[in-house]
């Protein structure tokens, strides 16, 4: 019984690296896509100021 205890615990913790490193790509790609709305509304300001 001890046996498979291992094992699950291995496939458990290597879950919950794979979820982990998910959320931080995900925050990432948040963060970029903050960064390019931010962009935009100030190239649609200065679009509006030129018009």
């Amino acid at each position: 019984m001890e046996l498979l205890v291992i094992p699950v615990a291995i496939v458990f913790i290597a879950m919950f690296i794979h979820a982990v490193n998910d959320v931080s790509k995900v925050r990432k790609e948040l963060e970029h896509v903050k960064k390019q709305n931010e962009e935009i509304i100030e190239l649609l300001k200065t679009h509006k100021e030129s018009m």
